[in-house]
């Protein structure tokens, strides 16, 4: 079954014949808020250990959290959303914007995750190949603005996060997101990526990326790991090869047929699977941060990328 990424980027390609409907009915689909609440989680949970009982379900506020970035709501008019919802359904007690979301971040941002998982697809496919990059996120609206006018190093006017993302290629899904400082270079945060994936249980047999990560030390890692780097060498790099053999054979391959044949024989176009997720992401919940504290911002982030995860396979599954 084709994702609506792979439904939507074939579909201004002459030789391949559009599933419009298809897509349309994705797309559709993926607002339908019926599908993120179940009616079991609005009973309430079985009481266990000491203290005063839960009056709802840890499940709910993650299902509401998906609706707040799906249909990018305040958490007032999340709110306001849920009472209408409790008034069709008759239901009494309806919980207020401050118990969602200090229960929200009271479960904390792994239960979330866990919720939304559904990497074990992943697992049944065998060797992967992922692609990585980084993009921006703005801290709000105006920051750009804020910028320009006070300069890009105030502490008082952050501009850009940056987020770390590999993405399964074929499937255009995310399965691994670091979230930094916008001062944090590119080549750091591959080999945190990859040992990410690894610890998942992902089976990796080949990862793709810009110059921005042509390090020895990524090549020597990757390597190391027994995956494949298909990843553009910078120009002039030198073919010497003794830290760095694989690096070194990229080079005197690149030197001798030239940097087009390699890309082609490398598949390197693959790649951009990672911006169509990107692309993807600020499409559907904006490209920039609506938390305030840093380690909100984290949360919001992850939690998005990972909301992601869980539609774009909820979808590829069906």
């Amino acid at each position: 079954m084709e994702s609506v990424e792979e439904l939507y980027n074939g579909a201004w390609q002459t030789p391949k014949k559009s599933n419009w409907s298809r897509y349309n009915e994705i797309l559709v689909q993926r607002h339908d808020f019926s599908i993120y609440l179940d009616g079991s989680l609005f009973e309430p949970p079985t009481y266990q250990g000491k203290g005063r009982p839960k009056r709802f379900k840890d499940e709910l506020f993650i299902a509401l959290l998906g609706l707040r970035y799906l249909f990018n709501l305040s958490w007032r008019s999340l709110e306001g959303f849920l009472r209408g919802i409790y008034r069709q359904l008759r239901i009494k007690g309806c919980p207020t914007y401050t118990t969602i979301f200090k229960r929200i971040h009271e479960i904390g941002i792994k239960k979330v995750l866990e919720y939304w998982d559904r990497l074990d697809i992943l697992k049944g496919m065998g060797d992967l190949v992922l692609a990585v990059d980084s993009s921006g996120l703005r801290v709000n609206k105006y920051s750009e603005w804020m910028r320009k006018k006070w300069g890009i190093d105030s502490k008082t006017h952050r501009g850009f996060i940056k987020v770390h993302l590999a993405v399964e290629v074929s499937t255009h899904v995310p399965v691994a997101v670091i979230v930094t400082d916008e001062k944090v270079g590119d080549s750091k945060e591959l080999i945190p990526l990859i040992e990410m994936c690894l610890s998942q249980g992902l089976k990796i047999k080949e990862v793709l990326a810009d110059g921005a990560y042509d390090t020895k030390k990524i090549f020597g890692y990757l390597s190391n790991h027994k995956i494949l780097a298909t990843i553009r060498l910078r120009k002039g790099a030198s073919t010497k090869s003794r830290t760095c053999p694989a690096r070194g054979k990229e080079a005197l391959y690149i030197r001798e047929y030239g940097l087009d044949k390699w890309k082609k024989s490398r598949k390197y176009a693959r790649r951009v699977a990672v911006e169509r997720v990107f692309g993807g992401y600020k499409t559907v919940f904006d490209d920039h941060v609506r938390a305030k504290l840093w380690e909100h911002m984290i949360f919001e982030v992850i939690t998005k990328f990972w909301f992601y995860q869980y539609i774009l396979l909820r979808e590829y599954t069906e």
